[in-house]
């Protein structure tokens, strides 16, 4: 069983077959799931949801909301994130090499020490986003072009 943690009143919602879970109070979102990796999340709202130190290989969350949520240390390999919204997302030591961030919104997010080799950021708005020297983009992308912030 997995739980998420938001803050209070974030609404958080997940549908699941024929279950939903709605929340609009201190939030803690229980999926009968063994593990999210390879797990379809895909438009849900999950706005500073902890889901640091979690491999979430191949999840899909596109089109969802994870604003302000903390996504460090996770490993997010092949994740899809189109069309995603990441604004200040806490991304700090994430793997997302080869994952989908087309269309991403990624204003504000913490990149520092993530790898994003191999990562699609086709269209995806990175203005305000911060990283450092340790961060690993794709071969030939200049994160600046795009709206990137160099930070330590």
């Amino acid at each position: 069983m997995i739980e998420i943690r938001c803050r209070k009143n974030i609404k958080v919602s997940f549908e699941e077959k024929e279950k939903k879970y709605i929340t609009k109070d201190d939030v803690i979102l229980t999926l009968e799931l063994e593990t999210l990796k390879g797990a379809d999340l895909s438009h849900i709202k999950l706005e500073c949801a902890n889901l640091s130190d979690m491999d979430l290989s191949n999840i899909n969350l596109s089109s969802s909301n994870l604003t302000s949520a903390d996504l460090s240390n996770s490993i997010l390999r092949s994740a899809n994130f189109h069309r995603e919204t990441l604004m200040g997302a806490k991304l700090q030591n994430t793997c997302l090499i080869g994952a989908d961030l087309s269309g991403a919104l990624l204003s504000g997010a913490k990149l520092h020490g993530s790898d994003l080799s191999c990562a699609n950021l086709e269209n995806a708005i990175l203005k305000y986003s911060r990283y450092n020297y340790n961060t690993i983009w794709p071969i030939g992308y200049n994160p600046v072009e795009y709206g990137a912030k160099l930070s330590e």
